[in-house]
């Protein structure tokens, strides 16, 4: 059988599974610092188009720009769009308020927000600095060296939680399973590949950004906008200790091959918003670094508490080989989940708690 045949019928097999079985996506959980300094424990489930938030309980909750605070949710009369109850949210306290769980807007509605998200994503101006939305025009094989950044912020404790060497094994190590993972960054996409291609990074030392953590995460921004102004600080910084660029891969433009921001803490609780994980890339024509190189295309990752490559792996997956995301956005107007649980780039980077990708 042609080799390129047999990888669609295996896809092909793959989405038709996630449809009958109807695997829901797994929430990422991550915890949000209300305004009166109380920590809300959150899960949030979704795709890079549409997600709900619910509390550990499972009450849904709609976060406020204005007051930078979660509320619980109500649905208005024709469940098109969530509203505030004007209560704010805090761990243990929804089964008070009288409130259903795990409320949700019709999926009519659902589907037309991914729809209105999705082609404001393919506007040409966006394309033009932004993600590709059509399958490579090339394979991603070979021996390929990128970049990690190791980010922290000017309020960042004394001590890093995690070592220089720690995340150099996380993203390179033969074998890595240290924190439960089973396998490094490296290891991922070695096996993926079936060995043919063997993708390091080099891993810098950690970098202080100038500003302090809230200034990066201000959840009034995109994750794209926010993400933009780490990677210029860090580029900064980093070309300030007259680190070696030309050690790294390149494509056709000499740009960076792929840059990972790998920060410190928590993504921002907030989805899409701030520091949350995202792969983008930095404003045209890139940043310049210096031997007519520059650094474009980036991927961002936070730490979190416990080291897990399922995320970091899923937006290399847009760095490095241009994968699109294999979720379903009802545009055929039948509901799924997309590739589910079975594809890296739907659902099944957060296998494991994502450290069995």
């Amino acid at each position: 059988m042609n080799k390129n045949k047999f990888w669609l019928l295996i896809v092909l097999s793959v989405v038709s599974l996630s449809n009958v079985f109807g695997h829901t996506p797994q929430p990422v959980t991550t915890v949000y610092q209300q305004p009166d300094g109380s920590l809300l424990k959150l899960r949030i489930s979704g795709d890079n188009l549409y997600a709900t938030t619910e509390t550990s309980e499972g009450y849904t909750v709609i976060f406020d720009q204005k007051t930078k605070a979660y509320y619980y949710a109500n649905l208005n009369i024709d469940s098109s769009q969530f509203i505030s109850s004007g209560v704010m949210a805090r761990n243990g306290q929804g089964a008070y308020q009288g409130l259903r769980k795990s409320l949700r807007i019709s999926s009519a509605s659902r589907s037309k927000m991914q729809q209105e998200t999705f082609s404001a994503l393919q506007n040409p101006l966006l394309i033009s600095s932004g993600p590709d939305f059509s399958p490579p025009s090339t394979t991603t094989m070979g021996v390929l060296k990128g970049l990690c950044i190791l980010v922290r912020f000017s309020d960042s404790p004394v001590d890093p939680l995690f070592t220089q060497q720690q995340a150099d094994d996380y993203c390179n190590k033969i074998g890595y399973d240290d924190f439960g993972n089973h396998g490094s960054v490296r290891d991922y996409f070695y096996d993926q590949s079936n060995g043919q291609l063997t993708f390091t990074q080099v891993t810098t030392q950690y970098v202080s950004l100038p500003h302090n953590r809230a200034y990066y995460n201000d959840t009034a921004r995109s994750s794209g906008t926010a993400g933009r102004l780490v990677l210029a600080d860090a580029i900064e910084e980093l070309k300030d200790t007259n680190f070696d660029f030309s050690q790294l891969s390149v494509d056709s433009s000499n740009n960076i091959l792929v840059t990972s921001i790998f920060f410190e803490g928590s993504a921002s609780g907030v989805w899409s918003k701030g520091l949350w994980p995202h792969r983008w890339t930095a404003s045209w024509p890139g940043i310049d670094v210096g031997g007519g190189l520059t650094v474009y295309d980036y991927q961002m990752t936070n730490m979190g508490t416990s080291l897990a490559v399922g995320t970091f792996c899923h937006e290399m997956g847009h760095a490095l080989c241009k994968f699109s995301d294999y979720y379903d956005y009802g545009d055929d107007g039948v509901e799924s989940n997309g590739a589910g649980t079975y594809c890296l780039m739907s659902s099944g980077n957060k296998l494991g708690g994502g450290k069995t990708p």
